[in-house]
């Protein structure tokens, strides 16, 4: 989704032919990090959910239908990890841009 997203914005942006140097754009996300997994999910569970609130959900998250309070605590999008959890995440991510 973040690639598809990326991309439309890079099409839109060559598409305006604005003056001046290319933008660069990036992503930054909230995660929470503990000892273990569990841990780091039960700890931030709360946070998580007054964050989920005070963002506003589904309309700050929700925007490309799939994202609920439910799949950032436990699902694909979860946001508490453990630091060897973390670690594994990167390399895979490191491998995958080696291979690209």
């Amino acid at each position: 989704m973040i690639r598809v997203a990326f991309d439309h914005y890079r099409d839109a942006y060559q598409r305006a032919q604005p003056s001046g140097g290319k933008p660069h754009i990036g992503l930054m996300r909230e995660i929470y990090v503990a000892e273990s997994d569990k841990r780091a999910r039960d700890e931030a569970k709360d946070h998580w959910i007054y964050f989920w609130q005070r963002r506003g959900g589904g309309r700050a998250y929700g925007g490309y239908g799939h994202e609920n309070l439910t799949t950032m605590l436990d699902g694909e999008r979860k946001r508490s990890f453990s630091i060897s959890t973390i670690q594994l995440q990167m390399a895979r991510l490191s491998a995958a841009r080696l291979r690209l």
